[in-house]
């Protein structure tokens, strides 16, 4: 079997474990819990399909399981027994006929297809006997630090973000002082510089022809900033009472680390 058979293999019996799920406990914002580890199962198995054990791809395997299981632990306790995501909730309303057939389709089979293209350089990485040398070298530990911060960014944003929801006095009100106040979505920030990081190191040994895998975090970029990511939350508060000042200070995406 193929890599890219087993691959949709695996891919398709995690999605249809998280569909059951969705359809159990009528929530969809379950879906998110499975969005890191999709990319975690594309790895895993095409470390192993291709037994090319270097050191970039086993350094690589690390920083996709730590992003993945970080991530992933996080929306579980973030979602697990709550109610349903405003974004889902917004979508599905939509949806009066064939509702179970949507979430499949336009939730479930999407978020598969769309960690499958994002996660296109991870394979790249695994499929390919990536040898430094005194060039690369640089290339790849800046890799490896460009995806120290996005984690740091994204990891301690959502602690942030979690530790200000859980104390009650703060209920109605926005968060808008560490990474927050720096950047209305650092968490997406953070995201962002992962997953150009992992790029980077696909192209350590590319061959020229195989640029055009760039769609990966091109494509991951447009939904954390104009899709999926920032526009939602955006629309969200966009009538909170605070929002107006706190726009105003403070950049949509890209951090202003000094003021």
């Amino acid at each position: 079997m193929s890599a890219l058979l087993l691959t949709l293999f695996f891919l398709m019996i995690v999605l249809a474990f998280a569909y059951l799920l969705i359809l159990k406990h009528k929530n969809i914002s379950i879906i998110d819990i499975f969005w890191s580890l999709l990319f975690l199962v594309i790895s895993i198995v095409n470390f192993f399909y291709f037994e090319n054990y270097s050191l970039v791809n086993i350094i690589t395997l690390i920083l996709i399981t730590l992003w993945s299981l970080r991530l992933s632990i996080y929306l579980f306790n973030r979602n697990w027994g709550k109610s349903e995501d405003f974004r889902y909730n917004q979508i599905s309303s939509r949806w009066k006929k064939n509702r179970n057939l949507n979430i499949l389709v336009k939730v479930v089979l999407l978020q598969g297809l769309l960690s499958f293209i994002v996660s296109l350089p991870i394979q790249y990485i695994f499929s390919s006997n990536q040898i430094l040398d005194s060039n690369s070298i640089f290339i790849f530990i800046f890799s490896i630090i460009l995806f120290l911060i996005g984690f740091l960014f994204e990891s301690l944003a959502d602690y942030q973000l979690m530790k200000f929801k859980k104390d009650k006095k703060n209920t109605g009100k926005l968060l808008v002082s560490g990474l927050w106040s720096k950047s209305r979505h650092p968490n997406h920030f953070g995201n962002f510089l992962i997953w150009w990081s992992f790029f980077l190191i696909s192209t350590i040994q590319i061959n020229p022809l195989d640029i055009w895998i760039i769609i990966s975090p091109i494509l991951m970029t447009v939904l954390l900033r104009y899709i999926s990511g920032v526009p939602m939350l955006e629309k969200k508060f966009k009538n909170h009472p605070d929002f107006e000042k706190y726009e105003k200070n403070t950049p949509i995406f890209f951090p202003k680390l000094f003021k």
